[in-house]
């Protein structure tokens, strides 16, 4: 039987609204200076996409948007991605290059596009909006009893609106990217997954997970210490029958064409300019310790030379041991919970595996910030720790690097120490992360 708490937790943003008014809303939040300007503050980060999209339509689109009008035209055309042509992105992306590729000039794309990412930014603030009013709520009503939804997710209001701000934080600087990349759509689904997880809807959160995956790949490494927890909390049945139906698309579509494939795409990638061990390789060629080359490799930048060579398996490895721990530590740390996890706690367990993907990958693009952008906001909600906060600097310092004013010719010094230190930022944060990870189980 649903408690008054969980009731309470249930309410939709529409209910809220219905219920105090919405002029009573607006009073609440300018009556208090601490709300009124943190609603400015996003508010103006906000707009701050927006007015790219604006400037973004009177150039050249970028190389990802073009590429993503290429695969957009080969389908119309009747061709099948992974037998006829090849693509670098799993099937679930394919959708969202097809609709606009409707409109057939480039402009038309890029304005189709940046306006259905546009939405998909929308729907993401209108989500953690919905979650800051659930707090603000129960704030009012006084702090939830039991061990319900309600019970996992009290917060004072003030910082109910943290998760939006850090969001904005950390993806409005990087503009430039933003609305030109796929990367928010399965960014958006990964917040899908924890907030009904939050919820209790297991099922939906497995569904989610692997619409995910099947996007963009990475939230794979959620799936394990998810398995595990569900486990723990006698939620596994429901958990699992939803990643078997996110999955099954994907099964019926390879009895028609191998989308497997696309792995073996990115299998012979080298160190990409912005990744850990190529942007120590580059600093190191600015002091003179060693010769290396920004070298063009058909849509992306890689650092070459001997030292690259020679280090190549060695960057693998490290990436492949450090996703690897930080997995098992998440799963460590699912394997002690004896009861649902609250939500910063879930989303600070789930950030672990995500940011060692991207910290110690051999492949680093700046629009990697936003996958971090929505479970660091989350994680938020809990305590403000220092991982956090590097994570949200390290985002905030990106644009330094790209678009920075020497980035396809190889970066200057300054630039090249920017990079170093943003890395950097990651993986001592990742590494923060870790201990407490281990500490926790």
């Amino acid at each position: 039987m649903a408690t008054p708490e969980t009731n309470t937790s249930s309410e939709s943003l529409q209910e809220l609204l219905s219920r105090w008014g919405v002029g009573r809303v607006v009073v609440e939040v300018v009556s208090d200076p601490r709300r009124f300007w943190v609603m400015f503050l996003v508010g103006f980060l906000s707009l701050v996409v927006v007015a790219e999209m604006a400037r973004g339509l009177k150039h050249k689109p970028h190389g990802d948007v073009q590429l993503y009008q290429r695969v957009a035209q080969k389908l119309w055309d009747g061709q099948l991605p992974y037998r006829d042509f090849t693509l670098e992105y799993p099937p679930y992306a394919v959708p969202f290059f097809l609709v606009t590729g409707l409109w057939p000039t480039e402009r038309g794309y890029l304005g189709a596009f940046s306006a259905q990412m546009l939405l998909v930014d929308w729907v993401v603030k209108g989500l953690l909006v919905w979650m800051a009013f659930v707090w603000w709520r129960e704030h009012r009503a006084g702090t939830p009893q039991g061990d319900g939804p309600a019970a996992a997710v009290y917060a004072p209001p003030a910082k109910a609106f943290l998760p939006l701000v850090v969001f904005c934080l950390m993806t409005a600087p990087n503009h430039y990217v933003y609305l030109q990349r796929y990367d928010l759509v399965p960014a958006a689904m990964c917040l899908g997954v924890l907030l009904a997880w939050w919820r209790q809807r297991h099922g939906l959160a497995g569904a989610l997970l692997m619409l995910a995956a099947g996007a963009k790949l990475y939230p794979l490494v959620w799936a394990p210490p998810l398995l595990v927890l569900a486990w723990r909390t006698g939620r596994l049945r429901p958990f699992v029958l939803g990643l078997a139906a996110g999955a099954a698309p994907l099964a019926l579509m390879g009895l028609w064409v191998p989308w497997w494939r696309f792995l073996g795409f990115h299998a012979e990638r080298g160190l990409q300019v912005e990744s850990l061990f190529a942007s120590v390789i580059w600093l190191g060629k600015h002091f003179g310790l060693w010769p290396a080359q920004y070298t063009w490799v058909k849509a992306w930048l890689e650092v070459t030379g001997p030292t690259v060579e020679r280090l190549l398996p060695l960057a693998r490895a490290v990436f492949a041991l450090a996703v690897l721990a930080a997995v098992g530590a998440a799963c460590c740390r699912a394997y002690r919970a004896r009861e649902a996890m609250k939500l910063p706690d879930l989303s600070e367990m789930l950030l672990l595996p995500l940011l060692a993907f991207v910290a110690f990958n051999i492949i680093l693009s700046p629009q990697y910030m936003v996958w971090l952008a929505v479970v660091v906001a989350v994680a938020a909600l809990g305590r403000w720790t220092r991982p956090l906060l590097f994570i949200t600097l390290a985002a905030f310092i990106t644009p330094i690097i790209f678009p920075g004013y020497q980035y396809s010719t190889g970066g200057s010094l300054v630039e090249s120490l920017v990079l170093v230190i943003r890395n950097g930022l990651l993986v001592v944060a990742a590494v923060q992360l870790f201990r407490q990870a281990r500490a926790a189980s």
